[in-house]
């Protein structure tokens, strides 16, 4: 279903600010206060700010739900991805590609018509 701006969040890690990506759904990591990728405008976490979540992630993509990344830092482009939580199904500091899926800090693209817009 598409996703819906300000629709409730579902479960996530505890101390960890979340963007909705649907009702009844699990939410995407957000780093509220971190710049954003080269290329997109302005800062997330500002209110009415109209940028994806800080994750490269798809609306129905099956790494969507639940991705347990750990504190907000910034990754070079190609470089380390940065520390996780456990149970995270990726290592940290594992070197990654820009626009790789795998890569929470990696460059975004601008937001698709069913990306989440920021609450924050």
């Amino acid at each position: 279903s598409p996703l819906t701006p300000g629709s409730p969040c579902g479960p996530g890690a505890p101390g960890s600010p979340r963007t909705p990506i649907g009702p009844g759904e699990p939410c995407l990591p957000f780093c509220p206060g971190i710049p954003i990728a080269p290329g997109i405008p302005g800062a997330p976490g500002s209110p009415g700010s109209p940028f994806c979540p800080f994750s490269p992630y798809e609306a129905h993509s099956p790494l969507s739900p639940l991705s347990p990344f750990g504190p907000c830092t910034v990754a070079t482009p190609g470089g380390p991805a940065g520390p996780s939580f456990p149970g995270s199904p990726f290592s940290p500091a594992v070197p990654f590609l820009p626009d790789s899926p795998f890569c929470p800090f990696s460059p975004l693209r601008p937001c698709s018509p069913t990306s989440p817009f920021s609450p924050l």
